[in-house]
């Protein structure tokens, strides 16, 4: 989830306090987007308006930074239209001489009866904090807390709102950022009947701008206009038309009737348009019972696979926001089996991303993205995402993997920022540096003021070796100038082959994965091997419901113990061990805990003797009638021999 600062380019300085305070906090950078700092701001060649569009199924948390100049702002209404449509969650946020009677405030889209609070409230603020910890990861450090609150507060009650941006500061130094052409904040914004030859986005923006602006009479003159473009006979295009304007009338105006919006499915009923957009109607409303009956409506009116795709998605996060794990189940089923090769494959994959509850491990949902990524390699939004969730879930060296998979031509400064703490994390400090001077370049931030004095232990070589140059120069030079130079000369050869160890087998386990990814969202196995070989014995394997188990024993002998009061020991013993397979099938692959403990320890015995540490988790394929069945067991890859197959 992102957090979007809908903002007046006028109050950019108090918008700037809130990314400050926010990236203090520990929200991600790449989790903001503030279009007033060309850091935080809209992916290049994107409006916010048709930006915002795009969001729609990520639902950000929107912070709706309210003052007199937002008001009076015709690209701000717009924008909170747009937002408010889009959001999962949002902030109302006063600038400190905001006036809460304004009329346009009392009168406009978002309710003033709801509550908000102003910028310098101290308590507010600290409750604010507290709010985003559901959604973000926020420090739990309170002695950060209460700095970064304080810096904030400071900031705000100092600030004068008509001062330009600065960026965030990182040293004693600040950089500023170019302001915005606050003469453009209104361009492409008048309000205009479009020519009969213009195309659809056209007309759908001029509609929506009359919804933004209250003029209920512009969006109708639009709206006639369109369909005085088309033939009686395009009943399609009038439906899909008729329910964009009942749609976000509803949500957008005052003006919607959700009753005028599903009346058109009794007229428009076969399209899978207007069904969706009915559908839409009344999840806007949580109904959920009736958006599902349209959801189901839509699918059952086209033929196109990846369009049903889609509807299914949209039924399956319903379901799991309702806590129905079963009924996601069943629908993830239907999806499997409208999967007909790589492209809807690839749709299964993405909309099977947004459903938790039903991969319920993070291990799954990067196995995801990595078979996406070997369908569409070049998809580099994907590769960016497989590599956080690696770096989330401890696995460094794949998320540094995926991260130089990236071309470095088109690397972001996120990327290499992320790519320099990944660098760091396996102490390879000269490319961690390298990356993160990088990123401040590309992002204009202030990252690098201060690292001429910390070069050498912030492992910034070029920097070291130009400074013990520049001592040189001078005719007494300490001995410790020539060590540290030879030290340096030995820094890029160490790295490399630290870097080298470090992705050895990665590419492996990044296979494997994509296999995972692959046979996960097929239809659960009804046979199983017989039997099938781990490291120690040989298993027996079955079925059990819905779970997977194989069990097995075998015997080893246990070095003598000594006595050490008197000095003597006992015979060697021969023990006997069980290990035992237990989880849960995820379409044709199992993952669960493996345990092996001696056959007759009691719980509190096993943990005194330290036999808890042999508990490991595993991911095995079972593709159908294989031999050879590949898994994961703790970080180790495997090769499983397997018997025949019992058919359950």
């Amino acid at each position: 989830m992102k957090i979007f600062i809908s903002h007046s380019s006028k109050n950019a300085v108090y918008g700037q306090a809130l990314v400050n305070l926010l990236t203090g906090l520990g929200v991600a950078h790449e989790s903001i987007v503030f279009t007033s700092n060309t850091s935080y701001g809209i992916p290049v060649g994107n409006n916010i308006f048709d930006w915002l569009k795009t969001q729609i199924s990520d639902r950000p948390f929107v912070i709706f930074l309210l003052s007199a100049e937002y008001y009076s702002s015709v690209a701000c209404l717009n924008e909170m239209g747009a937002a408010w449509i889009v959001e999962n969650q949002h902030a109302a946020i006063f600038t400190p001489d905001f006036d809460l009677s304004d009329v346009k405030f009392r009168d406009g889209a978002l309710d003033p009866r709801e509550i908000g609070f102003f910028l310098n409230d101290e308590d507010r603020v600290t409750e604010f904090i507290e709010t985003l910890r559901a959604n973000f990861e926020i420090t739990t450090k309170q002695v950060v807390i209460s700095q970064k609150r304080r810096e904030f507060l400071e900031n705000v009650n100092s600030l004068n709102p008509q001062d330009g941006v600065a960026a965030e500061k990182r040293g004693e130094k600040a950089l500023s950022v170019q302001k915005p052409d606050e003469s453009g904040e209104a361009s492409n914004k008048e309000l205009r009947i479009p020519d009969p030859s213009a195309d659809l986005n056209d007309f759908e923006h001029q509609f929506l701008m009359g919804l933004f602006s209250n003029d209920e009479a512009h969006s109708n003159k639009v709206s006639e206009a369109y369909l005085e473009t088309l033939r009686p006979e395009d009943l399609d295009a009038i439906g899909e038309w008729k329910s964009f304007c009942e749609f976000f009338k509803l949500s957008w105006s005052e003006h919607g009737d959700l009753a005028s919006l599903a009346a058109l499915s009794d007229e428009y009923g076969k399209n899978p348009l207007v069904r969706q957009r009915v559908a839409q109607g009344y999840l806007h409303f949580e109904d959920f019972r009736k958006a599902k009956a349209h959801f189901r409506a839509a699918i059952e009116c086209t033929d196109d696979r990846n369009r049903k795709l889609g509807f299914l998605g949209e039924l399956a996060r319903i379901s799991q926001k309702q806590g129905s794990r079963e009924e996601v189940s069943v629908i993830v089923a239907e999806m499997r089996d409208l999967v007909d090769g790589p492209e809807s494959e690839e749709l299964l994959l993405a909309k099977l991303a947004d459903l938790s509850d039903w991969y319920q491990d993070d291990v799954l949902k990067a196995a995801m993205l990595e078979r996406e990524l070997s369908i569409d390699p070049t998809d580099i939004s994907k590769r960016f995402d497989l590599a956080y969730i690696h770096s989330q879930t401890g696995n460094e060296a794949l998320s540094m993997f995926h991260y130089e998979k990236i071309p470095a031509s088109q690397r972001s400064g996120m990327v290499w920022n992320n790519l320099g703490v990944a660098y760091q994390h396996f102490s390879l400090s000269g490319k961690s540096i390298d990356a993160f001077r990088k990123a401040a370049e590309k992002d204009e931030t202030l990252a690098m003021s201060n690292l001429a004095y910390q070069f050498i232990g912030s492992g910034l070589l070029s920097e070291a070796e130009e400074l013990l140059k520049e001592a040189q120069k001078h005719p007494s030079y300490h001995d410790n100038v020539a060590s540290a130079l030879v030290r340096l000369k030995k820094i890029p050869e160490e790295e490399t082959k630290t870097h080298k160890d470090k992705l050895k087998g990665v590419s492996s386990k990044s296979d494997f994965l994509s296999h995972v990814g692959e046979h996960l969202w097929q239809r659960a196995p009804d046979d199983v091997p017989k039997t099938m070989i781990d490291p120690d014995c040989e298993l027996d394997v079955r079925i059990e419901g819905e779970s997977f188990v194989a069990t097995g024993t075998f015997q080893k002998n246990e070095p003598p113990l000594v006595n050490a009061l008197v000095g003597t020991s006992s015979p060697p013993a021969t023990e006997t061990y069980t290990v035992e397979y237990r989880g849960r099938f995820v379409g044709r692959v199992a993952i669960g805990e493996r345990t092996k403990k001696t056959k007759h320890s009691k719980s509190a015995a096993s943990t005194l003797l330290g036999l808890a540490a042999n508990t490991q988790k595993f991911i095995i394929v079972i593709p159908e009638g294989a031999k050879k069945i590949r898994g994961q067991l703790g970080n180790d890859l495997l090769d499983f021999e397997s018997g025949d197959y019992n058919i359950e």
